[in-house]
């Protein structure tokens, strides 16, 4: 179907959290040390990293992070 636009259905996060077992720590305090996206020719890259007051339950560092690879 040349020229139609493909769509990505987006779950409310609280939805998501629930699908997947995830937890929203929005209470706990965090510093944003990186962010930075990167734009290719087929999509972009995008890197978030956050320094925790204290590790999150199951991890032994204080870092939260994200990656992201996103193909048109």
């Amino acid at each position: 179907m040349a020229g139609h636009a493909r769509y990505m259905v987006l779950l409310d996060t609280r939805v998501l959290c629930r699908l997947a077992g995830v937890v929203n720590l929005s209470n706990m305090k965090a510093k944003l040390f990186l962010r930075e996206r990167r734009v290719l020719e087929i999509g972009f890259i995008e890197v978030v990293v956050w320094g925790l007051s204290q590790p999150m339950d199951g991890s032994l560092h204080r870092f939260k992070y994200r990656l992201a690879y996103v193909v048109r």
